[in-house]
C-alpha cells in the first residue's frame, strides 16, 4: 500500500524541520509535501490525509487566508498567545499549542489520522466491490432471461448462413467468404454465450465450445438437404 500523503503549510523552515524530523524514528513514515500559504491555493488538497498549518516568516500563523482549500483533516500547530484566534477563525481545525512535547503529539495524531483514512478508504473500496457485484448479477440475471431469445437468433442466423453456403447456384466467391464471415461469428458469439451459460449453472466447462449442428439446424427449419 503507498504510504498516505500529509501537507505542511509554512515558510519557515525550522518549523518544517520539526515537523519532517518528527518521523525520522517512526518505522511508517508518511510522504510528506511543504507548500507556502501562497501556493497552497493551488494545491489539490484533498488527495491529502491530513494537512498541517505553521507559522509564517511575517509571524504569526497561516490562518488568515480563510479560503485555503482543504477538504482534508487539518491540524495547526499554534502559539498558546493565538489559540483563541485560532479556534475562533477555524473551529474545524485540531490545535495543538506550541509547548515543549508537540512533536509526539503531532505524531500521535498523525497516525491516528491515517489509520482513519486507511479504514474510510476500506470501507469505500468494499462498498464499490459490493456495487459492482451487484451490477454483473444484474447484468447476469439478464443474460440468463434472455438466453433461449439468444440461442434463437443464433440459431437462425447460423442456419440461414448454412442455407446460403449449402445452396444448389452458384454464388460469387466474395459473397461466399461474407456469409462464411458470418457464419463463424455466429458460431464463435454462440460459444461465448454457451461459456458465460455454463459459468452460471455450473455445468462442466468441457461443453463451452459446443457448436450447433448445421444439418440439424436445417432439419428443424424443414429443409431437406441430402447427406
Amino acid at each position: 500500500m503507498k504510504p498516505h500523503k500529509v501537507l505542511v503549510v509554512s515558510d519557515v523552515a525550522e518549523f518544517v524541520r520539526e515537523v519532517v524530523g518528527c518521523w525520522e524514528r517512526e518505522t511508517e513514515k508518511p510522504r510528506v509535501t511543504v507548500l507556502s500559504p501562497d501556493s497552497c491555493r493551488q494545491a489539490r488538497s484533498a488527495s491529502y490525509a491530513l494537512a498541517i498549518v505553521g507559522p509564517v516568516r511575517n509571524g504569526g500563523m497561516a490562518l488568515s487566508n480563510t479560503s485555503l482549500p482543504f477538504r482534508s483533516t487539518v491540524c495547526a500547530v499554534v502559539d498558546s498567545s493565538l489559540l483563541h484566534l485560532a479556534r475562533q477563525s477555524h473551529p474545524e481545525w485540531v490545535l495543538i499549542p506550541e509547548q515543549p512535547g508537540w512533536q509526539e503529539i503531532l505524531v500521535s495524531l498523525t497516525h491516528e489520522v491515517l489509520r482513519r483514512t486507511a479504514a474510510e478508504a476500506h470501507v469505500e473500496a468494499v462498498e464499490k466491490w459490493d456495487l459492482e457485484q451487484k451490477r454483473l448479477a444484474r447484468v447476469g440475471g439478464a443474460l440468463v432471461d434472455a438466453r433461449e431469445s439468444l440461442v434463437n437468433a443464433l440459431t437462425s442466423l447460423v442456419g440461414n448462413a448454412d442455407l446460403v453456403l449449402l445452396s444448389e447456384h452458384p454464388l460469387p466467391e466474395e459473397l461466399v467468404e461474407q456469409v462464411r464471415t458470418i457464419h463463424e461469428m455466429a458460431l464463435r458469439v454462440n460459444g461465448v454465450l454457451r461459456g458465460m451459460l455454463t459459468a452460471e449453472s455450473g455445468k462442466s466447462a468441457a461443453n463451452s465450445d459446443e457448436r450447433l449442428d448445421a444439418k440439424a439446424v436445417i432439419r428443424k427449419q424443414r429443409v431437406p438437404v441430402s447427406d
